[in-house]
């Protein structure tokens, strides 16, 4: 813009110049054709008035004298005119010149401090994404991996080298039978058929461990035009899941015998229950008190306790796998020193033999604390489903009675 501007600027000043010059020239001519036709006429006027010649001549050349000094004031006039533009030329030449120089100046300076700004965003960006505690690749249409960030290097144990060019499947463990499945749905995202696309999928890293990963897949647009990039984004949700896992376990589980517990309990003698009544079957229910286990708790401690409660659990836990494993038999520690056991489709005689198995099981452990030895005994309710009961805690109350 500053070098359109200087160059118009520098042609007006030259029209200007040339404009002038013509002027001088033309009026210079027009003066000496009027003192030749002014001597002109003073010849005709000899003619016609008889004038003298010696006057005419000093007429002609008194207005000889007067054009030629009209001539060379106009002459210095217009040299001095000449200087006065050739400087004025000069000078604004350099002033353009200068406020071009400075502008090209302010220009560079102006993008210096623009790329310096991109600079630092581009570095900053970096620094997110190689820190975020994500996994996070962008991947081509058909899954192939093209980068990963740091942490995402750690978590797998790969080189972003070595996961270069490798399908994003390749990182599930063995044949996963959704795998083809999630690829067609990135396809549909890079085709923007789809906006994104949320799944947990199981990662298998370098050194063989597997982790639990959240992932978000987006299509990632860019000037590129066809066959845009996919960012995937992945969270490592294994602790987390790891520990719904536990909590989900506890809810249901005694923490320490690893039995059900009285509410899990609960809900399948309900569910024998209502099964039995619609086949027809017939089912017991063994409660089972150990006696006597309060005094131990008393003089030595819920440390010994808790020791004679896991053999105790291990041992109802291995009579019943023993039984029948298929008749998804259950063992479960009600709270305290109390246990239950659910038989199913079962008979008198399976009840009978079952009883006595866990009566004599119980009399055999023994615990012995400070040179004393412990031995264990137990009494068995029993009551049998379905009967008269309406719901499972009558039939517990009707087994606690039995005992």
């Amino acid at each position: 813009m500053g070098k359109k501007n200087f160059k118009k600027h520098k042609k007006a000043r030259i029209s200007v110049n040339s404009k002038l010059t013509l002027a001088v020239d033309m009026l210079v001519t027009a003066l000496i054709i009027c003192a030749a036709l002014t001597g002109l006429y003073f010849l005709q006027l000899q003619h016609l008035f008889d004038v003298h010649p010696h006057d005419i001549i000093d007429a002609t050349l008194q207005f000889g004298a007067i054009s030629f000094t009209v001539l060379l004031i106009l002459q210095i006039v217009k040299l001095l005119f000449s200087q006065f533009l050739s400087s004025y030329s000069h000078q604004s030449t350099a002033l353009r010149l200068n406020q071009l120089t400075q502008y090209n100046q302010d220009i560079n300076l102006e993008l210096a401090h623009q790329m310096v700004t991109l600079s630092e965003e581009r570095d900053q960006a970096q620094k997110i994404l190689h820190n975020t505690q994500a996994i996070i690749m962008t991947l081509q249409a058909d899954g192939t991996i093209t980068s990963i960030n740091h942490f995402g290097q750690k978590v797998t144990g790969y080189t972003a080298k070595e996961l270069k060019g490798k399908n994003f499947i390749d990182l599930y463990p063995g044949k996963a039978p959704f795998a083809l499945k999630d690829l067609q749905v990135m396809a549909s995202i890079a085709n923007g058929e789809q906006q994104n696309f949320r799944h947990e999928a199981r990662l298998k890293c370098k050194d063989g461990n597997e982790r639990i990963i959240l992932w978000l897949h987006s299509r990632l647009n860019t000037r590129h035009g066809k066959n845009p990039p996919l960012l995937s984004a992945g969270l490592d949700i294994t602790e987390h899941k790891q520990l719904e896992e536990k909590l989900s376990w506890l809810a249901d589980h005694d923490s320490l015998t690893s039995l059900y517990n009285r509410r899990r309990f609960e809900e399948e003698l309900e569910n024998a229950r209502q099964w039995a009544t619609q086949h027809e079957a017939r089912g017991a229910l063994l409660y089972i008190d150990l006696d006597n286990f309060k005094d131990v708790n008393d003089s030595y401690g819920h440390q010994v306790g808790d020791t004679i409660l896991r053999k105790v659990s291990s041992t109802l836990d291995s009579l019943t796998r023993e039984i029948d494993a298929s008749a998804h038999q259950i063992t479960a520690r009600l709270g305290g020193d109390e246990f239950a056991i659910i038989l199913r489709n079962t008979d008198d005689e399976v009840i009978n033999v079952v009883s006595q198995r866990i009566l004599s099981a119980l009399n055999t452990i023994h615990h012995i604390q400070d040179n004393i030895r412990f031995q264990l005994s137990c009494s068995i309710g029993i009551a049998c489903f379905p009967g008269t009961e309406t719901s499972s805690n009558e039939l517990l109350s009707n087994a606690d009675f039995a005992m």
